[in-house]
């Protein structure tokens, strides 16, 4: 005889089910259509979407799925997409989820009507991806693009800007000698030299955030390079803080143009001397990374491999995020009017992709920031 279920045990089918959508890699939430405050309530929830959410199951079974999608309109369109009676095409979007620590994730999804007894609509099946990752990398990609974009702009300008500032240099040295028996004219093309040899000067800024600078490229050992710099630094520095220097026990030789990676470490201290409140510190360290293939993962990612790093912290007023995502761009500046062209750090940045390598920020409003 065949032996009948005992009352209260699971039917195979359901068990298997059970387990199939457990398995899946992508987050699955189960709904019912009957809302409360707080939206439809939670009934199931697999694996995959309490690794993604941070809540146990448990949690998620005796709430509603508002407990997740903070923003009213995304809780709106699923109560209206039910009421509108076109639930025959699944409804599909894209919206910010709330984790059980607050943090907040970006997801995809698409929900379906399930038939009930009499195919009835009984309960929602929502299937959940986490695109965070992948909104992560499309926005570093897009940020590199539009740098590598405007670095072109200003480089080719710069090019006619070098041609006019050349003449004007040139007539300048010409006339000067002629000029030594009036000394007011003789002073006053003296200023429009100086005043040309700026510009040129700043065109040279521009051909390297635009990596057309003439790069003299040479393997230097980086502890040695910051060694040599370190009394510019003190200067640079001035009673604005105290500097710490901290080099590697390894060599960290490079390849690159000394000069311009001086003018690097130059700035990013500029940077951190003007950021800098009471007990100010900053400190410019040399080390050694490996990178790994898994860390090396997207396309702006330096390629695996031994990396030398020189790191120039510091403990001042830090940035918010808007001002971090827009560092590097040209022109940009969070100074006062007359207090700095915004050309530093597309410098920096130009530099670095020259040398064939990577920069990054990390900064914290009051805490500091690292670059």
């Amino acid at each position: 005889m065949r032996r009948r279920p005992s009352p209260g045990a699971a039917h195979p089918t359901t068990r298997l089910l059970s387990d199939a959508l457990g398995a899946l890699g992508e987050g699955v939430l189960v709904l019912t259509r009957s809302p409360r405050k707080g939206g439809l309530p939670i009934v199931y929830a697999n694996a995959a979407f309490c690794q993604m959410s941070g809540y146990t199951a448990g949690e998620l079974t005796a709430a509603a799925h508002g407990l997740l999608h903070v923003e009213a309109e995304d809780r709106n369109r699923l109560t209206q997409w039910l009421k509108s009676g076109a639930t025959e095409t699944p409804l599909a979007g894209e919206s910010s989820l709330r984790r059980q620590d607050g943090t907040m994730i970006q997801t995809s999804w698409n929900y379906t009507l399930l038939r009930g007894t009499g195919q009835k609509p009984a309960h929602l099946v929502g299937v959940y991806r986490d695109t965070t990752d992948r909104r992560g990398w499309q926005k570093t990609q897009d940020s590199a693009q539009r740098l590598e974009a405007v670095g072109r702009m200003a480089a080719g300008a710069a090019h006619d800007f070098n041609n006019l500032i050349s003449v004007i240099n040139g007539f300048c040295e010409i006339l000067a000698p002629m000029l030594e028996s009036h000394p007011q004219a003789l002073y006053e093309v003296r200023q429009i030299h100086q005043t040309g040899l700026k510009a040129a000067a700043l065109t040279r800024q521009l051909l390297a955030i635009g990596h057309q600078q003439p790069f003299a490229a040479r393997v230097l050992e980086l502890n040695q390079f910051v060694r040599d710099n370190t009394p510019a630094l003190h200067r640079l520095l001035g009673g604005a803080g105290q500097l710490e220097i901290e080099l590697s026990d390894a060599a960290c030789g490079v390849e690159t143009d000394p000069g311009q990676l001086q003018q690097v470490l130059f700035n990013l201290v500029l940077n951190a001397r003007d950021a800098l409140r009471d007990r100010g510190l900053v400190t410019v360290r040399v080390g050694r990374r490996q990178i790994s293939a898994q860390r090396s993962r997207r396309a702006t990612d330096p390629a695996p491999g031994d990396y030398a790093v020189l790191t120039v912290a510091d403990n001042g007023t830090g940035m918010e995020q808007e001002t971090q995502e827009r560092l590097f761009e040209p022109f940009f500046t969070t100074k006062p009017e007359g207090k700095g062209s915004g050309l530093g750090l597309a410098l920096v940045y130009g530099v670095v992709q020259q040398s064939k390598g990577s920069i990054s920020v990390r900064s914290e409003l009051l805490v500091g920031s690292t670059f």
